[in-house]
Order: C-alpha cells, then structure tokens, then sequence
C-alpha cells in the first residue's frame, strides 16, 4: 500500500461531512497529476434506465465537458459506457481510436468534442455495490499530460482507492438521505434533486440524469421547496445546508 493510499484512507476516516471525503479524493487523485476526473454514482436499476445519477462529484475543470456529457445525451450513446458498466475491469480507451470505430454520427460528434476539448484518452474504473448500486471512476488526459502512463500498473491501487472513496460516499448519502426523510419527510426522488441542485444542475440536467421530465423534476422540486417552507430551490439548498441535510 502506497502512502498516497494510506493518506486517503485516513482522510477518509476522519472526514466529517461529504465535502472533507470529496476534498481527500481530489487531493489522492493530485498526487499522481489527475486534473479532469468525475466520480459518477448511479442508483438502483430502474425499468427506464440502469443510468440513473444519484450524485456526482466532479472536478472544477472538468464540470463543463461532464454537464455536456449529459445535456446532449451522450451517455445513451457512449459505447464506453456500456462496456464499463457490464465489466468489473478498468476500461481503457483512446478518443481517435474511438472516433474512428464510431458506429453512429453522434458518436462521432461526442468523441470529435473530446478531441476538440484537449482530451486524447482516458480510464474508467467501475465499482459495484452490494445493494445494486453502481458507480464509475472516469480519469480523463488532456494531450499535454501523461499520468495513464503505464496505466496498468497503477490500476489495483486506484481501484481499491476508487472502492475506498464509494463506501464512505454511500454512508454520508444514506445518512443524508435518513436525516432529510427524518426531519424534513423527504422522498428519495426529492432528496435526487435536493443533492443535484446543490451540484449546480439546472432542471433541465437534472431530468436528463434521473430520465424524467422536466415538469416531473419541477414537481419534487415545488413539494421540496414546501417541505423546507421556501419559495425556490436554492434557498431549500441555504436550508438543508443549516439542518446538517447537506454536509
């Protein structure tokens, strides 16, 4: 175990909210020169869809190209995606590569606006849960960077980081989902939006991720919003943060 892991455990360990356990993800994964990175995690199946976001914790640089990821559907389309969430094996892909075996216009589209963005390649890392959860781990490399260098070698110590990382995620969402359900009756649909509004998401994203409409999303949104006694969205954000609902 290197130190950087036992770094990130301990951070782990000693973090008291989920903004501490994202800052010690985003510090390990500096050590090794990971700038665009998002940490992607899904919910249960859902007869819709198996891509159901419940939260994500992306990188500053990298929100952007990750907002558009989703606004534009891309992850319908994203053959990388399919793969990585039917394997339990890092997946390592490069963009030219992937432009030119596209099978369909808008794939292509996707991996020329990588292309375009800087990027060349990347890892995905998929991690499973025992209650039918998922999540993925996406390092992405700008062109003037090398950190997947010899990626194989340092793929089992991000994995178990990556494992590391989802199990402490899942408890502060369990306990932040318990204490909105608790003192405010939250649904889990509500506490979805609650969380992704506090990310930033617009509605429109935010029914794109949980593949229901936008009128749908304005519905949990107008019921969270009476549930917190406010009138919009981000003053139930201001709320939940004070109650301790968001940490």
């Amino acid at each position: 175990m290197t130190t950087h892991i036992k770094t990130l455990h301990q951070s782990l360990q000693q973090s008291i909210s989920l903004a501490e356990i994202n800052a010690a993800l985003q510090r390990y994964l500096s050590a090794y020169h990971v700038r665009d990175f998002a940490f992607t995690c899904y919910s249960k199946q859902s007869q819709k869809s198996d891509s159901v976001v419940e939260y994500a914790y992306v990188s500053a640089s990298f929100q952007q190209y990750h907002q558009n990821y989703y606004a534009s559907d891309y992850n319908e389309i994203d053959s990388v995606s399919y793969i990585v969430k039917h394997d339990l094996r890092p997946v390592f892909w490069q963009l030219k590569q992937l432009a030119l075996t596209a099978t369909t216009a808008a794939e292509k589209e996707m991996r020329e606006q990588a292309l375009a963005a800087g990027f060349d390649c990347g890892l995905s890392i998929p991690l499973f849960s025992s209650h039918g959860q998922h999540a993925v781990l996406m390092l992405q490399q700008s062109g003037d960077e090398d950190f997947l260098q010899e990626w194989q070698t340092k793929q089992y110590e991000w994995m178990a980081a990556a494992h590391y990382y989802y199990s402490y995620l899942l408890t502060w969402l369990d306990q932040m989902r318990q204490q909105g359900n608790d003192q405010f009756s939250l649904s889990k649909r509500e506490m979805q939006c609650l969380l992704l509004v506090s990310e930033s998401h617009t509605v429109e994203m935010i029914a794109r991720k949980l593949f229901i409409s936008e009128r749908t999303v304005n519905f949990h949104i107008q019921r969270m919003n009476k549930k917190f006694g406010v009138k919009n969205k981000h003053q139930s954000v201001l709320i939940a943060r004070e109650a301790g609902v968001l940490r």
